[in-house]
C-alpha cells in the first residue's frame, strides 16, 4: 500500500509485526454494484490505451452545469497593530529610562 507524502522517494505500508509490505485486493464486483445502486459507471484501466479509452468515453457523456462559490480574500491586519505595539512598548521603555521614570 503506497504512502502518500513520501519525502525521499515512494514508500510502502508495512505490517508492524511481520515487517513485509501489505497489499490491497481491488473488489471489483463490490465497485461494480456501486456504481449501479448510484446510476453511475464503473472503468478500470489496466494500461495506457485503456485509459485513454475511458477519457473519450467520459467525454462523450452528458455534459452538467457547474457554479462555483466565490472565493474571498482577507487582508491580515496583524501586523500593522503588532508594529504600532512593538513601537509603543520601546517608547514606553525608553521614556521609562529618562525623565518620566518613576521615584522609588
Amino acid at each position: 500500500m503506497p504512502v502518500p507524502g513520501a519525502l525521499f522517494g515512494p514508500r510502502y505500508l508495512t505490517d508492524p509485526k511481520t515487517g513485509r509490505v501489505l497489499m490491497t485486493k481491488l473488489d471489483e464486483p463490490m465497485l461494480k454494484k456501486i456504481a449501479q445502486i448510484t446510476g453511475g459507471k464503473y472503468f478500470r484501466a489496466t494500461d495506457a490505451q485503456a485509459l485513454r479509452q475511458i477519457y473519450e468515453q467520459i467525454d462523450k457523456m452528458e455534459k452538467s452545469e457547474f457554479t462555483a462559490k466565490r472565493e474571498r480574500r482577507y487582508t491580515e491586519l496583524f501586523g500593522q497593530y503588532a508594529a504600532w505595539g512593538l513601537g509603543l512598548l520601546v517608547l514606553q521603555t525608553l521614556l521609562g529610562a529618562t525623565w518620566l521614570r518613576k521615584a522609588p
